[in-house]
């Protein structure tokens, strides 16, 4: 009997999860600052802003809320335990203003146009039937992009993202990291440390640059290209297919001599030696029609190469 009690007084206390839940008015823009916690935003029915909280710090533990004038400043508070865990729900009208810094915790937004700023050191981030800005810094995590119209401009340090249905402009820099999306049509510029990028029915609406340190780079096309665009791949394949669309303008590939290769279906104009860096690399460029659109398809130890 005296065992058993030791045991049961060394076992720590279950806490159970405690819920706030309160509406403000006249809210334009948002302050979510928290140590950790998944981040959840939807779309509210009316004009007010709804924040629910749910947590298991305790009793005592609340949020500290501040609102000024169409400001709400939302920030954790003081007496939060070591030890569990919490959920921030905001329920906003479109066209507000979110800004964020949380230290880890997974990030998600649905059905509204919003624009949304923030920071977080690791988490999953999720954007689904969305229209507006987002720009957000992580040290972690993956990407997941379906149905947005906008811009999203990300940098992350390691994570993967997959994008499905997207217009605006696209903006990703990831230190390692792969990258699969289809049916976009953007502006793109993604830079890859470390990570493969492929691209499906894609249509380029600006000039756009796709760029992966290792990796391969495979870009099919949606449509036409109207406007420049560059792929480079430092140590793997770059490729482009056309998919059966036209083109008119300067095409040109460009490959490590000892160690790439060229591979396209044209007669090139042009073959040329370029030292640069101290590497000797082969280009070759052919011009198709009298447009001025410019592809540029470079690798230094893969495969540079084009698919009608």
């Amino acid at each position: 009997m005296r065992l058993l009690l030791c045991f049961l007084l060394i076992l720590p206390l279950a806490v159970s999860a405690q819920t706030f839940e309160q509406s403000y008015e006249g809210i334009k823009n948002l302050n979510l600052t928290t140590g950790s916690g998944d981040i959840i935003v939807k779309k509210s029915s009316g004009s007010q802003v709804t924040l629910m909280l749910e947590h298991s710090f305790g009793d005592s533990y609340n949020p500290s809320i501040d609102q000024r004038g169409d400001r709400l400043i939302i920030k954790d508070g003081k007496n939060r335990g070591n030890s569990g865990d919490q959920t921030y729900t905001l329920m906003v009208p479109d066209n507000t203003n979110i800004n964020f810094t949380t230290g880890s915790g997974n990030i998600s937004a649905s059905g509204l146009t919003v624009d949304l700023n923030g920071n977080t050191g690791s988490g999953d981030l999720e954007f689904t039937q969305m229209k507006g800005e987002v720009s957000i810094n992580a040290g972690s995590g993956d990407l997941n992009v379906s149905e947005y119209d906008g811009n999203l401009k990300l940098n992350v340090g390691s994570g993967d993202a997959t994008i499905d249905g997207y217009k605006g402009d696209l903006t990703i820099n990831c230190g390692s990291g792969d990258l699969e999306a289809e049916n976009i049509a953007a502006e793109i510029h993604i830079n890859a440390g470390s990570g493969s990028l492929e691209l499906e029915n894609t249509t380029f609406t600006g000039k756009s640059a796709l760029n992966a340190g290792s990796g391969t780079v495979n870009v099919s096309l949606g449509a036409s290209l109207k406007h420049d665009l560059a792929i480079n791949a430092g140590s793997g394949k770059a490729n482009l297919d056309m998919n059966g669309n036209s083109f008119g303008g300067i095409l040109v590939l460009e490959a490590e001599k000892k160690k790439g290769k060229i591979d396209a279906p044209y007669t090139f104009d042009k073959t040329e030696e370029i030292k640069e860096n101290g590497q000797t690399k082969i280009r070759k460029t052919v011009k198709m029609g009298n447009e001025s659109v410019k592809i540029k398809i470079a690798t230094g130890s893969g495969v540079a190469s084009v698919e009608k």
